[in-house]
């Protein structure tokens, strides 16, 4: 595989041994491997020490938000200066990782063929070989285009790939994003192996709509690499799955309700301009569309109103009253930031489970996490109706 011009050989032999091939000679094929995963250890070790001495935390690399539904990667490494590939720890890691940054490109003087860019990049990669028949690479790739998560587990007994991929698109040319989740895991020991493929528009769409792959595939490999604030729930989200956790605002409501009589105005150019000022007001101003009495809209403002909540992809009423029942989306508030939202959380758990949570809302996050983590994994240990090889495609264009 290639990473930002550094090109990785990975070499992967199966040790099996024909009928009636020599012992000898399986030796000579564990020998092989053995010495290319040596050579391969060899190169990373003669590359410069990221911090020499030290030990850096992920974020230190690459930094990650929620932003409208999409991850969005960033990072102060890159400068200008091209590509460098060095060795780094991380913490909670072990062993050294490979960490290779590139640079924008800049403009060579006034030649027009090396145009500047923005297209910065940063990859990690970590393997880990047990012996020549062992091997896990866990991978991360960040850049301005999107961000690819990944684990290779291979062994005698189970071979596990997650990818997460997230394309940030390109609306200017009709490009739209799209998240991926694809899973292979085959495990010896418990038959069938599993084979998903999930595609959704966004990483809150596929959050809300696949807990449970989420919770047995993604979870995992993003404490792995110490990813955290991925699951915060965003407070616009809360704010309509909790209302009475809404915190108005009367200035907003004021111009909001005003924009929104417009919306019905007998004049078509008015029409427009009340949409275009109440789409420039952003996703907080969509809150009070979201609110509002609805029996007292005319079917134009009801229309126009739908479009813009679309727009900056508010939920359906019925999306959010249904995710006021997900124990998956209340223990995410639980973990929260926002002491009201964690106890109505709370509150909500108490009522779906008939029996009062062992978690509470003014916990230290440290805490709260751990008892969610347990509550969790008994909500993964239920029953569920699964098939053991499926896949699931979505439009990726549909509404949630």
């Amino acid at each position: 595989m290639r990473a930002a011009g550094v090109l990785i050989t990975a070499v992967s032999i199966t040790l099996c041994a024909a009928p009636g091939s020599r012992a000898d000679d399986l030796e000579v094929l564990r020998r092989i491997a053995a010495e290319g995963q040596q050579r391969t250890q060899d190169e990373l070790l003669a590359c410069p020490d990221f911090r020499p001495g030290q030990t850096v935390q992920i974020h230190e690399l690459v930094r990650v938000s929620i932003e409208n539904g999409l991850i969005v990667p960033r990072s102060s490494l890159p400068v200008p200066g091209g590509q460098s590939v060095c060795k780094v720890r991380i913490e909670g890691l072990e062993g050294w990782t490979r960490l290779t940054v590139r640079a924008p490109r800049q403009p060579a003087g006034d030649d027009p063929s090396t145009p500047p860019t923005n297209e910065w990049y940063v990859g990690l990669l970590r393997s880990k070989h047990q012996n020549p028949q062992d091997r896990e690479d866990l991978v991360l790739d960040a850049h301005a285009g999107g961000i690819t998560l990944s684990k290779n587990h291979n062994s005698t007994q189970r071979t596990l790939n997650v990818v997460f991929k997230q394309v940030m698109g390109a609306p200017e040319q009709g490009l739209e994003p799209q998240v991926t989740l694809s899973v292979y895991d085959r495990d010896d020991q418990r038959g069938n192996p599993v084979s998903i493929t999930i595609n959704e528009p966004d990483f809150g769409i596929l959050r809300r709509h696949h807990s449970a792959e989420i919770n047995q595939y993604l979870r995992p490999l993003l404490r792995e690499f110490r990813i955290k604030g991925l699951f915060n729930i965003d407070h616009v989200v809360a704010s309509q799955v909790f209302p009475k956790q809404w915190k108005r605002d009367e200035a907003m409501l004021q111009k909001v309700a005003a924009l929104v009589q417009g919306l019905d105005a007998d004049d078509y150019s008015a029409r427009q301009e009340a949409m275009s000022a109440l789409r420039n007001l952003g996703p907080d101003a969509a809150l009070y569309l979201f609110h509002q009495d609805q029996s007292r809209l005319s079917t134009e403002q009801l229309s126009r109103s739908d479009v813009l909540m679309a727009a900056h992809r508010l939920l359906g009423h019925e999306q959010a009253a249904r995710l006021g029942e997900d124990p998956e989306f209340l223990l995410d508030c639980v973990e929260g930031d926002d002491p009201a939202v964690r106890q109505a959380a709370v509150e909500r758990l108490e009522k779906l489970t008939g029996k009062r949570p062992e978690i509470d809302a003014n916990d230290s996050h440290e805490v709260r996490s751990k008892k969610v983590e347990k509550m969790r994994m008994e909500l993964m240990s239920k029953p569920r109706n699964t098939n053991p090889a499926i896949r699931r495609d979505r439009n990726p264009g549909a509404m949630p």
